[in-house]
């Protein structure tokens, strides 16, 4: 029987996890202003918080496993907690950058965790969907933050933005850690069963099916967040749209997404092939970019393409967290797993977007960032085509 108040509270927790993400682009340029940091150094606040994640995301996985996804959970949301608390009440650069890696720490912990715990407490006929549902968490929170940032910063400026982001997460937490007290026994002893940390974490790095998972949510994951923490910026600097215009429209291009991740838990639930709906979404969304960035497209026509590309983009999270416990070793490798696909997430989105701001700096404008999409685009699509050959085999 699937405890729906603990599985809809887990997802709630996530979506207050990614407040800390979608709290960041709508005041970049005032953070800049504020901290005098260029489009490239302002681009590691966004970064910052995917770095423990991009570097050591399979060892916490395998480590996760083995002291237990709750306990991982509640130390997660203090240590974001904590960490907005930092980043408000700093005026120095380098420990607001600290304060944002400490909200890394504690980000990459609960995500990390929450759909491990899922797949423990789930009923499996549930689980698919469930997954997709969990996988809304990102655009969900960010498209929230993004809606609730003008109003904080015109009244309480972006320090209280950060305070109040302290408060949601310290609330959260005291939820989450009754709500979870009362696990049954049984659930918490699988949970927090001893694995050999080494031999799992070699097992999951020779496992073909969690690698390219991996590599498939590094290129999506990267892209995406690359796109999306830029929107504003791109809008206010070239189209010269105000701050309030910037927010709302990439709010509403990172909220389409949401419909996107649950279409992909759907086509999973009803097994369309993964390698089909990974390709095909890859190809899309690296066509969608060369008329995003271009400036000789009409600006509603590149606001349409923005909103396909997140839309259309969204149907990749459902469908390779679907595909985990299909590719895991086994149910005690479902940790290091998760924590591998969350890897390849967080190294995507902690490279891609000061790549991002690399090419445009390189090309002199905007117009050169499509070749970035194209190239993560060809390496997905390669990866979704080893995914499909797995499959393939093991249904033979």
């Amino acid at each position: 029987m699937t405890p729906w108040r603990i599985v809809v509270l887990l997802i709630a927790t996530g979506v207050v996890c990614a407040f800390q993400v979608g709290k960041v682009p709508g005041v970049l340029p005032m953070l800049r202003s504020d901290l005098g940091l260029t489009l490239f150094g302002a681009s590691w606040i966004i970064s910052m918080l995917n770095v423990i994640g991009g570097v050591a995301g399979v060892l916490m996985g395998v480590f996760a496993d083995r002291i237990g996804y709750r306990r991982l959970i509640v130390g997660g949301m203090s240590l974001i907690t904590l960490g907005c608390l930092a980043g408000g009440l700093t005026s120095d650069v380098s420990v607001f950058f600290l304060s944002r890696f400490l909200e890394g720490i504690g980000f990459f912990f609960t995500i990390l965790s929450v759909p491990s715990l899922i797949t423990r407490i789930a009923a499996p006929r549930h689980l698919r969907l469930i997954l997709g549902f969990w996988g809304t968490y990102m655009p969900s929170g960010i498209t929230v933050m993004l809606l609730l940032s003008p109003v904080l910063v015109n009244r309480f400026g972006w320090r209280g933005l950060w305070f109040f982001n302290g408060l949601v997460c310290l609330i959260i937490l005291v939820m989450i850690f009754f709500a979870t007290l009362h696990l049954p026994k049984a659930e918490k002893k699988t949970i927090s069963a001893a694995v050999n940390l080494l031999g799992n974490l070699k097992t999951i790095l020779l496992s073909p099916g969690p690698v390219l998972l991996g590599i498939c949510f590094f290129c999506y994951a990267g892209q995406w967040m690359a796109l999306m923490s830029f929107l504003p910026t791109l809008f206010m600097e070239e189209v010269g749209m105000g701050e309030a215009g910037a927010a709302l429209w990439t709010a509403l291009a990172v909220m389409v997404n949401i419909p996107g991740n649950i279409t992909g838990g759907i086509l999973a639930q009803r097994n369309v092939p993964r390698w089909l709906v990974l390709s095909c979404v890859f190809v899309i969304v690296a066509a969608a970019t060369f008329g995003i960035y271009s400036p000789a497209v009409p600006l509603s026509l590149r606001i349409l393409l923005c909103l396909c590309f997140s839309l259309v983009g969204g149907l990749i999270p459902g469908t390779l967290l679907a595909a985990v416990p299909f590719h895991a070793p086994g149910p005690a490798y479902i940790g290091a797993a998760n924590g591998l696909l969350m890897q390849g997430s967080n190294l995507g989105t902690l490279l891609m977007a000061p790549t991002l701001a690399a090419v445009v700096g390189l090309f002199g404008g905007w117009h050169g960032a499509p070749w970035m999409f194209v190239v993560a685009g060809l390496v997905g699509v390669s990866a979704a085509a080893g995914i499909g050959w797995i499959e393939k085999a093991a249904r033979r």
